[in-house]
């Protein structure tokens, strides 16, 4: 399957995320018979959106890295991929850089999968008031994901939030 490969901006960029707008439209379409999970299930969007977040973040914290150690590298755009997800398939924007040294933790170059309950993990973590410190510590004590910056998860926080 050959990857897209785009230079437009990703849907985890710019713009704010409103959750009681996502709230009304989850019941609404609750009530019209959608499901949960699936490619068109409610909670579809949100997973793809807190996937593009983190990887956004991933990529911010590289780029900071990287201009520590004198090295000149910025954004090169987003490939498109589908996941295979517990809850199904979900589309995301992984971020490319421009060095091509730009290696995701969360959901590796080649992968096709969101770790085994990943998906629903984070849901649940962020249904019960976690903090990304929070969910920072149980995706390393759970997957090995070492995210060694703060600014990693102060990126996440900003991409989600606004």
């Amino acid at each position: 399957m050959k990857k897209v490969r785009t230079k437009s901006k990703g849907p985890s960029d710019g713009g704010s995320f409103d959750y009681d707008e996502f709230e009304k439209e989850a019941i609404s379409r609750l009530k019209e018979g959608a499901g949960l999970v699936g490619s068109e299930g409610v909670l579809t969007g949100l997973i793809q959106r807190l996937v593009n977040a983190a990887l956004s973040g991933e990529m911010s914290a590289h780029l900071k890295e990287e201009r520590a150690l004198g090295a000149e590298n910025r954004r090169n755009g987003h490939t498109s991929k589908k996941l295979d997800t517990e809850l199904g398939p979900v589309a995301i924007s992984p971020p490319r850089d421009r060095a091509g040294r730009f290696e995701p933790q969360l959901v590796g170059k080649w992968s096709r999968q969101l770790g085994t309950g990943l998906d629903r993990q984070i849901l649940m973590l962020y249904a019960h008031g976690n903090s990304y410190g929070d969910i920072q510590l149980q995706l390393r004590e759970l997957y090995g994901l070492d995210y060694s910056t703060a600014s990693y998860v102060c990126a996440v926080r900003v991409k989600t939030v606004h």
